[in-house]
């Protein structure tokens, strides 16, 4: 089995797979309006790009390490930093690449300054981004039953940690190849496709065995 080959007799997932890309897109053209915002000097608009990407940066920061207080210090640096470099500023192809790049840079740095704390890449399969599958993460979430949660949640989790990143960053924060090669700091976009290809062959892989189990009707 194929992931995205899975059979339905329901039109209900194009249909919600439709909504989801113009929801994205909305999405997108909003981010880029209020950094413009931002940029022309609009004093509400640093405030809505914390509302839009905090608790976002939170979650992806929370699995980068487990220190809360050290997560939140670098979000406000984040924001601190843009008021601060504001006129030095431009046009971004992409306003969550950016931030994420940002911030990613910034929580890394201060890992590596603390000896005590860990490092991504230094991280076990069985730590960092292990995958809930909340509804709230994907839309295509409600085709699933409580079991072929289970089943997919339990694959992605068995995952090398990277791959798991670069799914989570593809399929959650809804980034382009360019966003997460940026964010996970690939030298090419190539390889982001090269590492979440890998990814789906594995868990077709580890899910061919339940193929009955998870057809959607």
């Amino acid at each position: 089995m194929k992931l995205g080959k899975m059979q339905s007799t329901n039109s209900t997932s194009t249909q919600s797979m439709a909504t989801s890309t113009d929801v994205q897109e909305i999405a997108r053209q909003q981010e880029a309006k209020v950094w413009l915002d931002f940029l022309n000097g609009d004093e509400n608009a640093i405030t809505q790009l914390y509302e839009l990407f905090a608790k976002k940066l939170y979650n992806y920061g929370k699995q980068l390490t487990s220190s809360h207080d050290l997560v939140m210090d670098c979000i406000q640096d984040v924001f601190v930093t843009l008021i601060h470099s504001r006129e030095n500023l431009s046009k971004v192809a992409s306003v969550r690449g950016y931030l994420y790049v940002s911030f990613r840079r910034m929580i890394l740095k201060k890992i590596q300054q603390n000896s005590r704390m860990v490092l991504t890449d230094q991280i076990s399969d069985s730590q960092g981004f292990m995958f809930d599958l909340k509804p709230e993460m994907m839309t295509i979430n409600n085709l699933f039953s409580h079991q072929q949660h289970k089943l997919i949640r339990s694959a992605c989790n068995k995952l090398p940690v990277r791959q798991r990143e670069a799914l989570s960053l593809y399929f959650f924060e809804e980034m382009s190849y360019k966003e997460i090669a940026e964010t996970m700091g690939f030298e090419k976009v190539k390889s982001v496709r090269t590492t979440i290809y890998r990814a789906l062959e594995k868990l077709s892989d580890m899910l061919s065995i339940h193929e009955e189990e998870l057809r959607i009707s």
